[in-house]
């Protein structure tokens, strides 16, 4: 499966509908599958930050009340993958000093948005 082409106005217009959802209803979007589908879309949105950003925004939400914690299951291992998995390595040397800006700033957006402390 190809990741989406993110200039697609389309994929930013699902990708905010999804984030609503989550928002507005985290009952209906656990169960409809939504989470992983955001978390795909956090590995595959490329270079904008403002998604990204707004994904994990919509994540957290879920992270942060207790009774959405346990049934969302939510993994933000993707956003590190690039940095530790050794099968990656090889990949990182070739992706562009932009996308590596990007992954790092979703990294330091989640730190900030929320004290992890070493839970993830």
């Amino acid at each position: 499966m190809t990741p989406p082409d993110i200039r697609d106005r389309m994929i930013r217009a699902v990708l905010g509908t999804l984030v609503e959802l989550c928002v507005l209803n985290p009952e209906v979007f656990i169960s409809s599958g939504g989470v992983k589908a955001l978390t795909r879309a956090l590995c595959n949105v490329g270079a904008s930050s403002r998604i990204g950003e707004t994904v994990i925004g919509a994540l957290l939400y879920l992270v942060n009340k207790p009774e959405t914690r346990i049934k969302a299951m939510i993994s933000f291992d993707c956003l590190a993958s690039p940095y530790t998995d050794p099968h990656n390595l090889e990949d990182l040397v070739k992706l562009t000093s932009r996308l590596k800006h990007s992954c790092s700033g979703r990294i330091l957006y989640l730190f900030r948005c929320y004290d992890l402390g070493l839970v993830f």
